[in-house]
């Protein structure tokens, strides 16, 4: 669903809640691909150990996504919906101010496009089968002995 402008400019006060100017700058010059600091700092002609700090600050307050792979860290946008918004919650960021300017732009422009589709956001899909549910409670000796490959008495 995209993250739909409003009438209200709700989407600006949910964005300048969560992100400062700066930061703002470097999530709009992040690529939608995996990137990694020296990349962008190339790109945008920066000093390349600044931007990695500034990068990992952002990703430590859940505004872009990070990752590690053969020991090179990563980069990239985000989406609101699963993603930031997530993230937040997550973290212990949804204080007060936030989860009311969240609510603001749910109710004037997201919500109004993740329920307003003529095809539901999600439905069920009938598979014809019976589905066993085999849910029980174990006793703490057998928790033990299952992670620690002995039995009961050992």
């Amino acid at each position: 669903t995209g993250f739909p402008r409003t009438e209200s400019g709700a989407e600006y006060d949910l964005l300048q809640n969560r992100f400062t100017a700066e930061y703002a700058g470097y999530a709009a010059e992040l690529s939608s691909d995996w990137e990694t600091p020296g990349e962008l700092a190339a790109r945008i002609s920066e000093d390349a150990p600044a931007v990695a700090a500034k990068l990992l600050d952002m990703s430590h307050k859940g505004l872009i996504y990070r990752k590690n792979i053969d020991d090179k860290v990563y980069y990239k946008l985000m989406p609101w919906i699963l993603g930031i918004m997530e993230f937040q919650v997550n973290r212990g960021g949804s204080d007060a101010d936030f989860r009311a300017t969240q609510g603001r732009y749910f109710v004037a422009g997201y919500g109004k496009t993740m329920w307003g589709n003529r095809l539901p956001l999600l439905r069920y899909v009938p598979v014809n089968t019976a589905l066993v549910q085999e849910n029980r409670v174990r006793a703490c000796d057998d928790i033990m002995a299952s992670s620690t490959g002995k039995g009961a008495s050992g």
